[in-house]
């Protein structure tokens, strides 16, 4: 896999040597429109090729060639000399977004791209020279005692995306909680404006789910993983609605808490395997369940996350790899410890590691886990409450990081340490969504207490990010009131969409901070959860009671259609292949044209 993913990197990071020429010279003539045609080129092309592994001498240690492949979104040079390029690769069976700016060398009328000892986490150190003729390329690649060559060609056969180019979104896969770096937006596919379960317009499948549980489902590939917690002796309360009831429901009853596999295209149940059995070691809100962690899965597992009851990995046959007990994780209310409430985030698989965010009311901490033996590799201390924030891992070439909500420790974390990169000013006291990234910005949002921030912050931050300074160059907009209390916002375009418990939808320019509208999705009697997804220039925000908006991602409001689950509904949807998957409270619900 390591070979066919060096190519890719070789294209999109930049070597050293170049970093330290300083500013480019002058375009020469001609170099402009040379320039121009390199960037249309490759904007919205597929690279198709193959590559060689050879051993420290260069002598081939296989005849045959390895196929490789991956998407260019954009390719664009900017005001500094540098040349922006975002791609989507595939490694290991999952799409890895890398969006990078770095110099573009010529030789004649061809451009080269050089990289030095390149770092990459978990993985080595790496060098390559790239060389592109026309719609071919060729190249070679080294690391530590082996080696290789490049060669392909650039396709085109789709135009360049509209929507989002940053940040490329386009996957059959949706490997954790909201997908592709929790971005909610999943593109490339017509999506329906509306279903309806009576006549059965647009369904594809419905089918029933066992249990009670806010996990959402997620995918790779074929197949459709969910969690679910199961009652011994009958059935579950739930009470949806904007209340204000801080108790947990009194129950001392025996659980079982399961991974379920579907299949994606039909609904059939191809596997469900018990994690664990018992009376869980935390209760749960009467709005929650105990099984809320959404599992996440890429081309070789699944990992799911129930709180204290441990931490868990099967394959894609059910076959239980491996567990670990964390220890008791009580993400009760700070201020009242008897209001036990439930755990909520989820892990996150990225790289042949497990990260897990556990914000509770004894030891919070960040851990890193190698996804193949469970084993632990890192775990820092964070000064933090209880939260239910799910953290998110972005990776550039110039750091690779896991962003945190929090209360008291929003930051930034080294992915290959656990080191502090940067850390943010306090927010909400109970903080839940989890942060979106798009564009270079990190947006984080949580609502309690004194403060409902929202925070735009550059992913090259460092030391303390303040909004309170007006000047600080890392906090991008940022505004104290209007922020999120549980839904994860979303960011579609050049506009970021924050939706409130009460639905009210607000729409704001992701890069500037002015906000554009600030609307009602109804009359305001209806509570809102779960988080919105979208994709095809669309928005499906899912309502407690079961109604589903379809809102039009624009930067002025328009509501397209509504449509009924007809049952109560926590989860947030998944999408993969132009279909919207709804867990909600007894059924899986498959939506498409």
């Amino acid at each position: 896999m390591l070979n066919a993913l060096l190519p890719a990197l070789a294209l999109l990071l930049p070597s050293p040597a170049l970093q330290e020429g300083g500013a480019p010279p002058a375009p020469a003539d001609g170099e402009a429109e040379r320039e121009a045609a390199f960037a249309a080129l490759l904007t919205g092309a597929r690279l198709e090729g193959y590559t060689t592994l050879t051993d420290g001498e260069g002598n081939l240690v296989s005849e045959e060639l390895e196929a490789d492949s991956y998407s260019l979104t954009r390719v664009a040079k900017q005001e500094d000399g540098q040349w922006k390029f975002t791609a989507l690769i595939n490694y290991g069976g999952r799409p890895i977004p890398v969006s990078v700016s770095l110099p573009v060398e010529w030789a004649g009328s061809s451009p080269v791209i050089n990289v030095e000892d390149m770092s990459v986490p978990f993985m080595g150190t790496y060098s390559a020279r790239v060389l592109f003729d026309g719609d071919r390329y060729v190249g070679v690649w080294r690391g530590d005692g082996y080696g290789g060559h490049i060669l392909g060609k650039v396709v085109r056969d789709e135009p360049e995306p509209a929507v989002d180019v940053a940040e490329p979104t386009t996957s059959i896969h949706w490997p954790q909680f909201r997908g592709q770096r929790a971005s909610g937006v999943s593109e490339g596919y017509d999506l329906p404006e509306s279903f309806n379960l009576e006549t059965g317009e647009n369904v594809r499948f419905r089918v029933e789910v066992p249990g009670l549980a806010h996990s959402s489902p997620v995918i790779h590939g074929d197949k459709l993983f969910l969690t679910t917690a199961i009652r011994e002796d009958g059935e579950q309360g739930l009470k949806v609605g904007l209340y204000g009831d801080i108790q947990p429901v009194e129950d001392t009853s025996e659980f079982r808490f399961e991974v379920l596999c579907y299949a994606k295209s039909t609904g059939e149940l191809l596997w469900r395997r018990e994690a664990w059995k018992g009376v869980p070691a935390v209760k749960r809100h009467l709005k929650g369940s105990h099984a809320q962690p959404t599992p996440a899965c890429d081309s070789e597992r699944v990992v799911a996350f129930f709180g204290s009851e441990g931490l868990f990995a099967f394959d894609h046959d059910g076959n239980k790899l491996w567990e670990r007990d964390l220890g008791v994780l009580d993400a009760g209310f700070f201020r009242d410890r008897g209001a036990q409430w439930g755990f909520g985030s989820s892990p996150v698989l990225h790289g042949g590691k497990v990260v897990v965010q556990c914000d509770v009311q004894d030891q919070s901490f960040l851990a890193l886990f190698d996804a193949a033996t469970g084993e632990q590799v890192w775990r820092v201390d964070r000064e933090e409450e209880s939260g239910w924030s799910t953290p998110t891992v972005h990776v550039s070439a110039e750091r690779s990081q896991v962003i945190c909500n929090g209360w008291k420790a929003i930051a930034g974390y080294d992915l290959r340490t656990g080191e502090t990169l940067w850390t943010a000013e306090p927010g909400g006291d109970i903080p839940v969504p989890t942060p979106v990234v798009s564009n270079g910005v990190a947006f984080i949002t949580n609502a309690h207490g004194r403060f409902q921030p929202i925070y735009a912050i550059d992913l090259e931050a460092t030391g303390h990010v303040s909004l309170e300074e007006g000047e600080d160059e890392f906090m991008l907009w940022g505004i104290k009131k209007r922020g999120n209390y549980m839904q994860t916002p979303i960011v579609y375009g050049d506009a970021a969409f924050f939706c409130r418990d009460n639905g009210m939808l607000s729409c704001y320019d992701a890069m500037g901070g002015e906000r554009l509208f600030a609307e009602r999705l109804d009359e305001g009697r209806s509570g809102y959860t779960a988080s919105p997804v979208g994709g095809d220039g669309k928005l499906y925000i899912t309502s407690e009671e079961g109604s589903v908006i379809t809102v039009r991602a624009g930067r002025t409001f328009e509501v397209i259609a509504r449509s009924a689950l007809g049952e109560e509904f926590m989860s947030t949807p998944a999408i993969s292949e132009g279909t919207i998957y709804f867990r909600s409270r007894g059924h899986l619900t498959a939506v498409g044209l």
